[in-house]
């Protein structure tokens, strides 16, 4: 178990250090737990059901208190997806995803410090993930998401 957290914390440094352009400085120690604990039970889960998660991409940034966020998963082709989203510091987040227009496709209110969406692209388009930290440490909070296709495992 100790050696899944380490390969999976290598990981997201791996995909969240050279696409985070929403922030200049490197994840917080406690988004990358937060993140890792998350996609550790997207894994597991996705093990049952003879899936796999393949990495493709990371994106970070900060909000004020009470504000809202948002990352840009870009253009995706269609397939099955997931994405992890966390908050550093705070208290739960709210998320949603979103399409190019800006319609909401799934709301996660008010959930944990981490949370993930599973869906399906049908036809080629851009996503976004839409983030309200809720009760911060501090004066700003810290997200992230990462973003997997979900393949059947061979």
């Amino acid at each position: 178990m100790r050696t899944l957290v380490l390969v999976i914390f290598v990981a997201l440094m791996t995909a969240l250090s050279p696409i985070s352009t929403a922030m200049a400085q490197q994840p917080s120690e406690e988004l990358l737990k937060e993140l890792g604990i998350m996609v550790a039970q997207m894994q597991e889960v996705g093990a049952r059901y003879d899936r796999k998660l393949v990495q493709l991409s990371g994106a970070i940034g900060t909000v004020n208190a009470g504000r809202t966020g948002s990352l840009n998963l870009g253009e995706l082709a269609p397939d099955d997806y997931q994405v992890a989203v966390a908050c550093a510091n705070c208290g739960g987040l709210s998320a949603e995803l979103l399409d190019a227009s800006g319609t909401v496709i799934e709301a996660k209110p008010m959930d944990f410090a981490a949370t993930f969406f599973i869906f399906d692209v049908q036809d080629k388009g851009q996503r976004m993930v839409r983030i309200t930290p809720k009760d911060c440490a501090a004066l700003s909070c810290e997200y992230g998401a990462v973003l997997f296709r979900d393949t059947p495992a061979q």
